[in-house]
């Protein structure tokens, strides 16, 4: 297999990629047929695991055992014509029962009958139900608010009326208290986006910081333990009964970790980081893990540059954190195992793009660092790690490039992983899978930008020039993965990727500044420089392609959601000539108005206030350039997307119309920033693939 790591000169043509024989057609419907798994719970006897997985914008509850004994369906909305998802779920003490919120009513499924029991059905209900160590208390989300009452007997009572929405309730191990979280968000209307000299309604949203409170349980009385302009999250309670939870400030250029003993309930932090730019560790479940023996927990910090675990003792009058990992790699999701000896982690150790599990024993002081002990030697993507409660067994989520996402277990030993379920539809994918390729090539600065090459199955073997897909991942905080994504929307777009590269196409996947992975300083270079930096990365990708033998350089689209849409659209109003055509998914088009509706952590962090920075917000915002448009546009977008309102696309209709530029547009009524509904997904990939085909041919 030939390098395609490049810095200057020419890339000769490639061919001997890994592939999976599957058989002879891909199609789009079987890519829709996919199912995605969400993290496994063991029951509290470890005998059985039971697990969330979407399909068609409905997230099933499922059940399984190590032996194999399924998977067996709880609940059936997938494919129905009305489907809903399943908000939450617990295991009752006994391990023979599942609890599970559906429409806002409580059901008792029985694992022996198979019998489906509804315990509340007034439709009140927003989240999955919490029980107490025990099993006798249980404690649920209703009208949103909190509402705790005796298990199973269900007699119980509101304990708080506040205005806003209580959620993640979390009980201490006796049973004694319950800490919650609270925000709140104000709809505003108002007449907002003026199309062609009429004006439409829209609604916007904004939500307030996240505040932290602690219910007596017998007295009913509720203690704020935070209340500030922060966000808090992450509460946790240590076997002693001391709560520790994370906050993170309204401009992320703080986090801090807090506890607090039942004793009297002070807030006490014992974690402080500020970063000028901003901390870029919200993406991250990144805060306290306590220790199931003794007051002292891990946490996720980049402090050294590179996100690793740190130990630190709470119980310490002035405890300081020290580092259990170190290196130029990142650590994920560390999870004590049931005898607090060890930690089990995700880590991209030997490949950025990857992420392995991974021992690592934990002193009970400081002293030197202690080496990774691999315990799987899967490739691709292994994930949300938990232990069978006698710590024997790993349950974990798996992705790599010729599987989508599946469930696995294993015992703490390399080569012993095994898995249990199949998320391909039976018969359903035929084709040859195309693994990808790692390169880097230099950006205008000479950063190196990490890519992944796809080349079409029948590349070696073509006399003509090659047309070009690159694909831009949202979020900024993201990162493209060797084979199947760990994300549900993403492994929808690697899939059509595989569809695309059957019709001939290359495929191209950038990860560009702001992406994880990499580090602190990589994730941290759109540090007020959104569409500047990690536009040039975009665009270097152009530059490398010119150095490939048999690419059509005149056939090169680029296309992305979210994040990706935006730079996508930055990249088709600011070097108009670099790409052939571009597909806008939901993409952030002026950050004026997003910095609005919705704001938050994200904008905050990145580019600070728009009343400090306002002539920035308004020069990397394409609304304002759309004049320069000169290649074909696709827009993508639901009409109830929160997280990047439609008035966005709205208000890039309006300013093309008036431009008096081409484009082609499509809304879907009702769905969200990521496509839920097969339907949605099945004509969007049809629109963008006959547009690739109408552009690039």
């Amino acid at each position: 297999m030939a390098s395609l790591l490049v810095e200057g000169g020419r890339v000769s043509s490639v061919s001997g990629l890994p592939t999976k024989v599957i058989g002879e057609k891909l199609t789009i419907d079987q890519l829709l047929e996919i199912s995605h798994p969400a993290p496994p719970i063991w029951s509290p006897q470890g005998n059985r695991i039971a697990f969330m997985r979407e399909l068609d914008g409905a997230a099933d509850l499922w059940w399984t055992t190590q032996e194999h004994d399924g998977p067996v369906p709880v609940t059936s909305e997938a494919g129905s014509d009305n489907p809903d998802t399943v908000s939450g779920f617990a295991w009752t003490a006994s391990g023979d029962q599942l609890l599970y919120v559906l429409r806002g009513n409580l059901y008792r499924y029985d694992i022996d009958s198979g019998s489906v029991e509804a315990l509340i059905s007034d439709g009140s209900l927003s989240d999955g139900p919490t029980l107490t160590a025990d099993g006798l208390k249980i404690a649920l989300v209703r009208d949103g608010q909190p509402w705790i009452g005796s298990f199973p007997g269900l007699d119980g009572s509101f304990v708080v009326d506040s205005e806003g929405t209580f959620r993640d309730l979390v009980w201490s191990p006796d049973g004694r208290f319950l800490a919650v979280l609270h925000s709140s968000s104000e709809t505003i209307v108002e007449d907002a986006a003026v199309l062609m000299g009429d004006k439409v309604e829209f609604t916007r949203h904004e939500t307030n910081p996240t505040d932290l409170g602690v219910i007596d349980v017998v007295s009913g009385g509720l203690r704020w333990l935070e209340r500030s302009d922060a966000y808090a999250s992450e509460a946790a309670f240590s076997s002693g009964g001391m709560l520790a939870w994370q906050e993170i400030a309204h401009n992320a250029k703080q986090r801090r970790i807090l506890v607090a003993s039942p004793l009297d309930w002070s807030p006490r932090v014992v974690v402080d980081e500020y970063d000028e730019a901003w901390w870029t560790l919200t993406y991250l479940q990144t805060g306290p893990r306590w220790s199931p023996d003794i007051e002292r927990f891990v946490f996720l910090s980049e402090r050294d540059g590179w996100t690793h675990v740190y130990l630190l003792n709470a119980s310490d009058p002035a405890p300081e954190a020290f580092p259990l990992t170190a290196g130029e790699f990142e650590v994920e999701e560390p999870v004590w195992s049931p005898d607090g000896r060890t930690l089990l982690l995700a880590a991209n150790r030997g490949s950025l793009t990857e992420r392995g599990l991974h021992l690592l024993e934990v002193p009970m002081t400081e002293g030197e660092l202690r080496e990774l002990e691999p315990i799987s030697q899967l490739r691709g993507t292994s994930m949300f790690p938990r232990w069978r409660p006698d710590g024997e067994v790993v349950a974990f989520l798996h992705a790599d490039p010729e599987n989508p996402l599946d469930l696995w277990v294993q015992e703490p030993r390399p080569d012993a992983a095994e898995q249990l379920t199949d998320t391909w539809p039976e018969g359903a994918v035929e084709d040859q899978l195309i693994a990808p390729q790692t390169v880097r090539f230099s950006s205008a600065d000479g950063e190196l930008v990490p890519a992944q090459i796809f080349l079409p199955r029948d590349y070696s073997d073509r006399t003509g020039p090659v047309p070009v897909v690159v694909w831009v991942h949202g979020g900024g905080i993201r990162q493209n993965r060797y084979g199947w994504h760990p994300n549900r929307v993403y492994a929808m777009f690697y899939g059509f990727h595989q569809y695309l590269l059957q019709q001939g196409f290359m495929v191209v996947t950038v990860d560009y500044r702001g992406s994880i992975g990499y580090g602190r300083d990589f994730r941290q270079g759109q540090y007020l420089d959104l569409g500047g930096r990690d536009l040039d990365d975009v665009l270097a990708t152009v530059r490398y392609l010119e150095r490939i033998d048999d690419v059509d350089i005149g056939k090169v689209a680029v296309w992305g959601i979210s994040y990706g849409g935006y730079l996508t659209m930055q990249a088709l109003v600011k070097a108009p000539t670099a790409f052939d055509a571009g597909v806008n998914i939901a993409g952030v088009i002026d950050w004026l108005d997003w910095a609005i509706d919705p704001g938050g952590l994200w904008i905050d962090g990145r580019m600070e206030s728009p009343e400090d920075h306002r002539e920035l917000y308004q020069q990397r915002s394409p609304i304002h350039f759309v004049d320069q448009l000169t290649r074909p546009l696709l827009i993508l977008h639901g009409t109830a997307d929160q997280p990047v309102p439609a008035l966005q696309t709205f208000r890039l209709i309006d300013a093309l119309v008036r431009a008096d530029k081409p484009f082609e547009v499509m809304l879907y009524p009702g769905e969200e920033h990521a496509f839920l509904r097969s339907r949605t997904w099945r004509d969007a990939f049809r629109r963008v693939e006959r547009f690739f085909d109408a552009t690039l041919r």
